[in-house]
């Protein structure tokens, strides 16, 4: 038996926005990444623009039981 890989949950456009208004608030990548599920590498990626550099930060409230976390 070997060992099963995780994978993340994928990054839609709404997380990434959520992403960029985190960090933008000064809050570091793996608190970001921690409340998403997702890697950290992943958080780089949208903060400095090589994902979703389309999508504009939003800070409007995300609909996840996750979303009850201090940061």
């Amino acid at each position: 038996m070997g060992i099963k890989k995780r994978h993340s949950p994928p990054v839609t456009s709404e997380i990434a926005g959520k992403i960029k208004h985190l960090a933008s608030m000064g809050h570091n990548q793996h608190d970001i990444a921690a409340r998403f599920g997702i890697n950290q590498g992943r958080v780089s990626e949208i903060k400095n623009g090589r994902a979703f550099a389309h999508v504009p930060p939003d800070g409007t409230p995300l609909v996840d039981p996750q979303m009850a976390l201090p940061f």
